[in-house]
């Protein structure tokens, strides 16, 4: 490629018509590849050498095979779009990871923060935290805490 962009030229050209129908075909899918984990881009060209031929992966999934198991978000990251990624980005890896996330009420009651907390765990697609003391239906018995000191 040239510097600042382009279309690539040489084996790496073939490779992208051999495996994806072209340049532009390879950039939309990496782009709907890219955008749809933790909305941050977190995905790769990589090469496959047992089918010989190049390939884009989620870093998430890539990252849960690999032994990374602790994944954190917010439902205010991208407009909700963050849990939703990581949602489907650990679909079918959900036992293997610590996963967290946080809301934030701005000063709005109990009832706000348990109403995030729950579409929270729907965006997610997961019914609990990984604690196991958070699920749909116990969510239903959080108290709201009034000091620093009270967990």
């Amino acid at each position: 490629m040239s510097q600042g962009g382009g279309e690539p030229a040489g084996e790496l050209k073939a490779a992208l018509e051999r495996d994806f129908g072209g340049f532009p075909a390879f950039r939309r899918q990496f782009n709907e590849v890219a955008g749809s984990i933790m909305g941050s881009g977190w995905a790769a060209l990589v090469w496959e050498p047992l089918g010989a031929r190049l390939l884009i992966k989620f870093l998430v999934q890539e990252a849960v095979d690999a032994g990374v198991t602790f994944f954190d978000n917010a439902w205010e990251y991208n407009a909700h779009r963050s849990e939703e990624w990581m949602g489907l980005g650990l679909q079918g890896r959900r036992d293997k990871i610590f996963l967290m996330t946080k809301v934030c009420t701005h000063g709005r009651d109990k009832k706000v923060a348990m109403q995030q907390l729950d579409d929270s765990l729907k965006r997610l697609r997961t019914d609990h935290w990984t604690s196991g003391r958070f699920t749909r239906s116990s969510m239903k018995t959080i108290r709201t805490c009034t000091s620093p000191t009270e967990v």
